[in-house]
């Protein structure tokens, strides 16, 4: 009999041990394994054409996005199409009937919404004389009474924000740093543009000229200085990690500093 219960609690045992580590490994996939994003598209005159690849765990999952196309977006896990999903055809005395079933709603629909107008109407004409009188004074108070909580909740944030600055762009570092990781690895792109203002051209093309050396990947911007323009063609590729992310959110929770700050913020 001891045996018997022995050999149960070893199968036992084992089946939750198969089960933990296939719930630790789907979480070790969930974290690390990279979320694969690729696009490529061009613009020629009025011929626009944008194609895009997003897949996880290929082939498990795959989305795509094409565009001109029947079908813009489409969405396949193991290899089965989930979107856009398949309608079934309706039969023509189907649809005449739900036709039919959609007009009489509709009327029905109208004539009580404009009983009800006309009951609205002939109420709000009856009141409005005795109202007129008493709403002036009580809107201006309720007006005053709003304006004054407003100041004093944008003065209690400027108050937070200032005394919290260096705590705030600690943050802001640490989620530009998660956000960092997802910036394309292949990039290449090829623009010629023009607003048709001389000026405003040239502000963007100093912008480019400045950012130049420390955008990511092959950038080229060719300036049109004469009429509005822009044609161009791109390709970008790279992968997004949500084991990033969760690390940034850890770590600004696990600042006390930021927990307080959330509580004060709070109290509004």
């Amino acid at each position: 009999m001891l045996g018997i219960i022995l050999f149960i609690l070893k199968v036992l045992g084992i089946i939750v041990l198969c089960v933990l580590g296939l719930v630790f490994l789907i979480l070790l996939l969930v974290l690390f394994a990279p979320i694969m994003y690729s696009s490529e598209g061009s613009k020629y005159a009025d011929n626009l054409k944008v194609k895009a690849l997003i897949t996880y765990l290929n082939p498990i999952v795959r989305v795509k996005v094409s565009y001109p196309g029947n079908t813009i977006v489409n969405v396949r896990i193991l290899g089965t199409t989930v979107f856009p999903a398949k309608q079934k055809e309706k039969t023509s005395n189907g649809q005449k009937e739900e036709n039919a079933k959609e007009t009489r709603e509709q009327r029905l629909a109208g004539e009580a919404s404009e009983a009800i107008v006309r009951k609205d109407k002939r109420t709000s004409e009856s009141n409005s004389e005795d109202k007129t009188t008493g709403k002036t004074s009580e809107d201006k108070q309720e007006q005053d009474g709003s304006k004054s909580s407003t100041l004093d909740t944008v003065g209690y944030y400027a108050s937070l924000f200032k005394e919290n600055k260096e705590l705030i762009l600690d943050v802001l570092k640490t989620i530009l740093k998660a956000f960092k990781t997802i910036l394309p690895r292949k990039c290449r792109i090829n623009v010629v543009c023009g607003t048709g203002q001389a000026d405003t051209t040239g502000y963007i093309y100093a912008a480019y000229c400045s950012l130049k050396d420390v955008l990511p990947g092959e950038i080229y911007l060719e300036p049109v200085w004469t009429k509005p323009h822009i044609e161009g063609e791109f390709f970008v590729k790279g992968k997004i990690r949500i084991v990033h992310f969760l690390v940034a959110i850890i770590k600004i929770i696990a600042n006390k500093k930021v927990r307080l700050l959330i509580k004060k913020l709070r109290r509004v």
